[in-house]
């Protein structure tokens, strides 16, 4: 007990020693707030009196440099009289305000305002790098600017630079021509409001900020890199380098709000290069660029639980999101790209898991150009041109257990190109004009309650380059044209698919004459129309077909309301095993875990494998 007496008495003498040296000083004049902070030790307060604002430097104020300094080590607090920060305005007058030499300062409580420099921060400068300690507190800043980097804030070294950690901040109109509209590399950003910051140069980025390690709950209103920037630039709010100071870096719980780059600067909210980045439930609203990528986030590692709408990269791919490793659970709706020759209304070159996709725009590719897709949903996305879902602008899309719903094409338009599907429902759509076009590789997917236009429209239409494929798909209930002008021959390989009541121009047939030109075969599959003579031949040589209607499909119906075409044991699909090959193995059905695709060695016709099996009952008697 004695030993633990000794060292809480040690500590507060050592506190007591301390609080004895440091002083607390009130100033209303400018020259005696000039006096306690350049004449300051380590621990005093002072305090500016709101009876003296606003607080007016001259051009003969100030250290040699012209500007408050202060250039001890001396760690100080300097705070307004009151909890109102308009209340105590210190105006630069077009010169710096506060030279930082020291770490650990805490500044609360005041206004900083039309500070400028030739250099970094305009209004708060630290000479001390890394400073992870200095906290700056429910300040204003207003008009200041540099010619550097951080138009209000900023750190003097510009590589790897690490200063302050802000609180309950407001920065509103301030400029740079570097990077960081208001702040250049800070720590810590929480609870701060940053409205039209700019940066004016054709090479810098961050229209507010450049450069963190956390940026939490807070707000970015129409902030911007305001002159024809370029594609090395970007970040119309923030901008996040590489910077050894931290490993990781977090923007969180965040609101993204009509921030814009012009030129062909890319990310209209945010551009990423620190690859330690995620972007975690942040809201981004009506931001733009206009020939870059992204129009709300660019090359950003990774992004998860966030809302985009009204976002648009005018003349350029991805409305909303570019470039983006893995977006997860966000919600990408009303996102657009508007001039001809562009790509991607939703998103462009992303990898999205968990995500709604919605009511997106785009010359091509509405939703999606050259991304994979999981477990997503898109909704009525649309093109003026082609490619009203996904397409290709180069490499094409992927799409794995992702449900498609309500999309209107057009007449003569299509819908996918160069595509591939694994485990994905289409359902209820009114598709009017071609659906799958130039290549598309199918397994296990669904396609029911769709149609197709009247004319110039079909499912499949100009397939080429490479071999398309339909593995275990399920086609019921549809009304169609099967297929329309695709003249390279050989094209499509269909295998253990179950066509089920559809229609062809009201008559009931699978698949129709137009077939014959591309169709190389069609094996192992169920076809429940009894006309299907239009199918050449030669694809259907040395195959196990069913056709006809005089079976029933052995669908579970409303048994399984979520899963209704799925099967009965009674149903031709299972009684009929279709081809097994190597990729079933490791695989499942569309429902996914815990429906493997092989029962016993054999898979089942469409898309669907059947679990309901009475096995052999097995009497033992005692």
């Amino acid at each position: 007990m004695t030993t633990y007496n000794k060292i809480f008495t040690a500590i507060a003498v050592a506190g007591l020693s301390m609080f004895a040296r440091a002083a607390t000083t009130s100033v209303s004049t400018v020259a005696d707030l000039i006096a306690a902070v350049s004449g300051a030790s380590d621990g005093d307060e002072i305090v500016v009196m709101a009876s003296g604002s606003p607080y007016e430097f001259e051009s003969t104020d100030g250290d040699a440099n012209g500007h408050l300094s202060v250039t001890t080590t001396a760690s100080i607090t300097l705070r307004g009289s009151t909890d109102n920060p308009s209340d105590v305005v210190l105006v630069g007058n077009e010169k710096r305000i506060l030279y930082l030499a020291s770490k650990g300062n805490s500044i609360s409580n005041l206004t900083f305002r039309s500070g400028s420099v030739s250099g970094r921060g305009g209004a708060i400068c630290s000479a001390n790098n890394p400073d992870y300690t200095t906290v700056i507190q429910n300040c204003v800043f207003e008009s200041c600017s540099s010619t550097k980097g951080g138009g209000a804030c900023g750190s003097a070294t510009a590589s790897d630079a690490c200063f302050g950690n802000y609180i309950d901040c407001t920065f509103s109109g301030n400029s740079t021509d570097g990077s960081g509209g208001a702040i250049q590399s800070a720590y810590s950003i929480q609870g701060c409001t940053f409205v039209n910051n700019r940066v004016i140069s054709t090479t810098s980025y961050g229209g507010a900020v450049s450069g963190a390690h956390e940026i939490i709950g807070s707000t970015f209103i129409g902030n911007s890199i305001s002159i024809a920037g370029k594609s090395s630039s970007g970040g119309g709010a923030v901008y996040m380098p590489v910077n050894s100071q931290y490993t990781d870096a977090t923007i969180s719980g965040c609101t993204f709000t009509a921030n814009s780059v012009s030129g062909s600067s890319p990310g209209g909210a945010i551009r990423g290069a620190h690859e330690g980045l995620a972007v975690v439930n942040c809201e981004f609203v009506g931001n733009s660029t206009v020939s870059g990528k992204g129009g709300a986030v660019y090359e950003v590692p990774s992004v998860s639980s966030c809302v985009f709408s009204n976002n648009c990269a005018t003349s350029s791919y991805g409305g909303a999101l570019a470039n983006v490793a893995l977006v997860s659970g966000c919600s990408i709706v009303s996102n657009a790209v508007t001039s001809t020759s562009t790509y991607g209304g939703g998103v462009y070159d992303c990898t999205l898991t968990g995500c709604y996709i919605a009511s997106n725009y785009a010359y091509r590719c509405g939703a999606a150009a050259d991304s994979k897709l999981y477990s997503c949903t898109n909704e009525a996305n649309s093109a003026s041109d082609n490619y009203y879902e996904l397409g290709k602008q180069s490499t094409g899309c992927y799409a794995e257990d992702c449900t498609f719903l309500n999309t209107v094409g057009a007449r003569d338009k299509k819908i996918f190109g160069t595509s591939g599907f694994n485990g994905c429902r289409f359902l209820n759509n009114d598709f009017l004009g071609y659906v799958f076009a130039e290549y598309v590789a199918m397994t296990n997917c669904l396609m029911a309650g769709s149609t197709t236009g009247p004319s110039k429209s079909a499912i499949f239409y100009d397939l080429k380059g490479s071999a398309s494929s339909m593995v275990n798909c399920t086609i019921v209930s549809n009304s169609y044209k099967f297929a329309a002008s695709c003249t390279t021959a050989n094209m499509l390989d269909i295998k253990n698919c179950f066509f089920y009541g559809n229609k062809i121009e009201g008559a009931t047939i699978d698949i129709d004459s137009s077939t014959s030109t591309f169709v190389a075969s069609i094996k192992n599959c169920i076809l429940s129309a009894a006309d299907n003579s239009y199918i050449p031949d030669y694809a259907t040589s040395d195959t196990l077909n069913i056709y006809g209607t005089a079976f029933k499909p052995g669908f579970v119906g409303a048994d399984d309301p979520e899963n209704p075409f799925s099967l009965t044991r009674r149903s031709p699909a299972v009684v009929k095993a279709g081809l097994v090959e190597d990729w079933m193995a490791a695989a499942t059905d569309i429902r996914g875990e815990g429906f493997p695709r092989l029962r016993d060695g054999k898979v089942d016709i469409g898309c669907y494998q059947c679990w309901n099996i009475l096995r052999g009952l097995t009497i033992i008697f005692r």
